[in-house]
């Protein structure tokens, strides 16, 4: 009888430090999510619209809402958010103990002049296969052809 409660107290024993470390673990987790919000502004403070917001090395991400604001909830332990926004020098900043996160970007002039703007996103000025041009729609009212896709081709 006394080797049976000697066999159960132990299998307690081994039962409450498993059930320990596994509330240690969920302790981690949960303080590694936790949630940041904050501003992200331009030089002038005035607010930016559809800004990236990542946490480095995670694919969790979001973009800064019409008031310029974001909120994130964090994966890691010692976070790093990235902001990125065409037109503006990419900022990366450790978060450490914060709960609110201002960000203030810095425009980047230079690498504006080298973009292009596309119906699906941005591409270097180079890497743009072909020219851009415009034309104006008085001038293919001017040739006498019926199908406008030649005249297009013509005016180019």
């Amino acid at each position: 009888m006394k080797k049976r409660k000697l066999t159960f107290l132990f299998l307690m024993l081994l039962c409450i430090g498993n059930i320990g470390w596994a509330m240690a673990d969920n302790l981690e987790v949960l303080q590694s999510q936790r949630k940041i919000t904050g501003r992200v502004m331009d030089e002038q403070g005035e607010l930016l619209i559809g800004v990236n917001v990542t946490e480095s090395g995670t694919t969790n991400g979001t973009v800064t809402d019409i008031n310029g604001t974001y909120s994130i909830t964090l994966t890691t332990s010692s976070p790093m958010l990235r902001f990125t926004y065409v037109g503006f020098k990419e900022q990366e900043v450790a978060v450490g103990n914060r709960g609110i996160l201002d960000v203030t970007l810095e425009e980047d002039v230079e690498a504006l002049d080298e973009v292009v703007v596309v119906g699906y996103g941005t591409q270097k000025k180079a890497s743009v296969v072909g020219s851009i041009t415009n034309v104006e729609p008085s001038s293919l009212s001017i040739t006498p052809t019926r199908s406008l896709s030649n005249n297009l081709a013509g005016m180019v």
